[in-house]
């Protein structure tokens, strides 16, 4: 039976993760409306598949598909809009910034480095 070894649980929109699947068996993955971009070769029963994640916010399944049996992981697609936004997940605050809960307000007030050259 195909074993999913770690995938996350939030993507932000149209990246690529890898999501490593242990089986003796060969594997195929149904991505829904994901896109398969690679897929790696068996090492140790490991396949890595590398997958890009739509650029629509929303829930994707993957299902990953042997001879014998199949496992689906779901991953939660987000813009950055909602990833920068103050929301609650697994009893958590994010994002992880002080104070936590409010809203971020930067005190930056320009660049940090200089890009002109120096004078001598």
């Amino acid at each position: 039976m195909p074993e999913i070894l770690w995938s996350p649980s939030v993507v932000l929109a149209g990246r690529v993760v890898r999501i490593p699947v242990r089986t003796s068996e060969e594997v195929k993955l149904i991505a829904g409306s994901a896109q398969l971009v690679q897929q790696a070769e068996r090492v140790n029963d490991v396949t890595r598949f590398f997958v890009r994640m739509p650029y629509v916010a929303g829930e994707v399944t993957l299902q990953f598909v042997t001879a014998s049996a199949n496992v689906a992981t779901t991953i939660q697609v987000v813009t950055l809009a909602e990833c920068r936004a103050v929301h609650q997940r697994a009893g958590n605050i994010y994002p992880r910034r002080w104070p936590l809960g409010e809203e971020y307000i930067s005190n930056k007030q320009g660049a940090t480095w200089s890009m002109s050259p120096r004078s001598l």
